[in-house]
């Protein structure tokens, strides 16, 4: 079908500029997958990102980041376990260091056990915390959480990546993340 000239005019005037103005912003920005495990991070329905200079609004308090400190421990400590026990199974269980090495397997598991426990006193003493003020959320960047993760597309920069719950409220203590034009990333967000 002919087009008119003014037609194509307004296409080379207007659409292909447009075309590469997009381009361009795309080449800018990077693409970042957040993962959280619903078990570490109860109640979380999204993913926020706040550009750097906006950080400082979403400072965690001191107690959470005391709290977030244990986890961590916790969660190394769950992982050293893990990966002892699956290299138990490797060993043979008729020797006398497979004994040993199980012995103190459980000792080491039992220690894990009541610093969970240590871990889950320390959560029911924090405050819930408060939900995000409007401004802030205005200049947030959002997508919601299915199936443990999220994909947002940032502009190159700095970043603060958090987990948010449905109240609006942070629900761990916000992660530093630098995003390169053009790259594809991937951070796991865990207490």
């Amino acid at each position: 079908m002919p087009h008119p000239v003014p037609a194509l005019r307004w296409i080379v005037k207007r659409a292909i500029p447009l075309a590469m103005l997009a381009a361009f912003a795309c080449a800018r920005s990077g693409e970042l997958r957040v993962l959280a495990d619903s078990t570490t991070a109860p109640g979380v329905v999204e993913v926020l990102a706040l550009p750097a200079e906006l950080g400082p609004t979403i400072a965690p308090d001191p107690a959470r980041r005391g709290f977030d400190s244990i986890a961590a421990l916790y969660r190394r400590e769950r992982a050293a376990l893990n990966a002892r026990a699956e290299s138990l199974g490797t060993v043979d269980r008729r020797t006398g260091a497979y004994a040993a090495a199980s012995s103190r397997y459980l000792v080491d598991a039992a220690a894990a056990g009541e610093m969970r426990a240590f871990r889950d006193r320390a959560r029911r003493l924090l405050t819930p915390p408060r939900p995000l003020p409007d401004s802030v959320l205005a200049h947030a960047r959002r997508a919601p959480l299915t199936q443990g993760g999220a994909t947002l597309g940032l502009a190159a920069g700095t970043w603060w990546i958090g987990l948010v719950d449905g109240r609006g409220a942070l629900v761990l203590a916000p992660v530093r993340i630098e995003i390169a034009a053009g790259a594809r990333d991937t951070v796991r967000i865990a207490e």
